[in-house]
């Protein structure tokens, strides 16, 4: 059986995030593929862009979860159930699911060729619940006391990854890894089935879902696979610049992308500018140094 890395694209401004984040894996070394999973949401000419570009693009039905907590943001987060159905591709043995808005900095295909995983477990970091930006949508427990980045300091980096035992604990699905089933799937439609109300009562429904279905049987994956671009400023001890560079594996763009506006390019893993110097996360220059890069000139944005 296989192996693939696999993310979702339903918007037409995350195909440049997909070209990017599989130009970023060969670049990096990988030798498994990225499939791309799409819905009839995404306009044809954004799928023929992928597919252009050599990307492997496969419809599926949609998995909408209507959050009526995330306020404006509901039908955004509703796109995230999505990425549920990768859960379903039991044609792969390991999956490594990686968000659009990402760049893979360095070689992680040790993630799908160790067994992270056993089969029913799932490997996902930390989510940052600091809520330094002080949005008013997030759960009201999202504080740096409830952080995981803060209360878990201490676990493994390397396999047998250590088991979390605190549900409170809130994770980010940017990147996961775990083995498809039927199992899991019916788990996941079961109670999404049976606890409507307690769905839309989730601000971020996918992550939160998926604590519930998997409960007591998440791995912690490290947070520099899944490095938001917050934990510059929220987690200086973990990564602040400099050496700590070093140890970034993926990049997570959450909130603005940096596709959005132009910025400087810089390569990984040279000094971030300062925030005082740069009118965008000072990460971005990372990602703009891999457009230009590791994209063919037509496949660029035209900014």
């Amino acid at each position: 059986m296989s192996k693939s890395w696999v993310t979702v694209v339903t918007s037409a401004s995350y195909t440049i995030g997909a070209k990017v984040l599989a130009a970023s894996l060969r670049e990096t070394g990988s030798i498994y593929p990225l499939l791309i999973l799409t819905t009839t949401a995404l306009p044809t000419e954004s799928r023929l862009e992928m597919e252009a570009f050599g990307l492997q693009v496969r419809l599926v039905d949609p998995f909408l979860l209507d959050s009526v907590a995330a306020g404006d943001n509901r039908a955004a987060f509703a796109e995230a159930g999505n990425k549920l159905r990768a859960f379903a591709l039991t044609e792969y043995e390991t999956l490594g699911f990686i968000d659009a808005d990402t760049l893979v900095t360095q070689n992680i295909d040790h993630l799908l060729s160790i067994d992270h995983v056993q089969p029913d477990e799932l490997a996902i970091a930390f989510a940052c619940t600091c809520n330094n930006r002080k949005k008013s949508f997030y759960p009201k427990e999202w504080t740096p006391q409830n952080c995981g980045h803060n209360r878990f300091q201490q676990y493994n980096h390397s396999p047998p990854l250590t088991l979390l035992d605190d549900t409170s604990v809130a994770v980010n699905s940017g990147v996961m890894v775990f083995k498809p089933s039927n199992r899991v799937c019916d788990m996941i439609e079961k109670f999404t089935t049976t606890h409507k109300h307690l769905v839309q009562s989730y601000v971020f429904p996918d992550q939160q879902i998926l604590q519930d279905v998997f409960s007591n049987k998440i791995r912690i994956l490290p947070w520099k696979y899944n490095a938001l671009k917050v934990l510059r400023a929220c987690h200086k001890n973990l990564w602040d610049n400099g050496a700590s560079n070093s140890e970034v594996h993926i990049v997570h763009y959450i909130h603005e992308k940096p596709w959005m506006r132009r910025c400087e390019a810089r390569p990984y893993p040279q000094d971030l500018p300062s925030s005082h110097d740069i009118d965008v996360d000072p990460t971005h220059v990372w990602w703009w140094h891999a457009h230009d890069t590791y994209l063919p000139r037509e496949h660029q944005l035209r900014l």
